[in-house]
């Protein structure tokens, strides 16, 4: 069993991406990744920096700060500005 310090961090980057119509391909390349790296955030089988939240937080127009919130709330609704 993982243990992550977070809950479903993977299904709220997921939900984030499908909100802005982005492909993980997209995703991936703005963050200078592979698509599967990116993948396997998604589903939770690696854990993220924290450079690559603070990339992923950028382009999502949100905070750090909201992303581990809404994550730690077991929140998975994505929050739109």
């Amino acid at each position: 069993m993982k243990n992550h310090s977070l809950t479903n961090p993977g299904l709220f980057l997921r939900k984030l991406r499908l909100s802005h119509e982005f492909s993980q391909q997209y995703v991936a390349n703005y963050l200078e990744i592979s698509r599967n790296a990116y993948a396997e955030w998604e589903n939770d089988n690696t854990e993220l920096t924290l450079s690559k939240l603070g990339k992923i937080c950028q382009l999502y127009e949100i905070s750090v700060y909201d992303f581990v919130l809404q994550i730690s709330l077991n929140k998975t609704s994505v929050i739109l500005q």
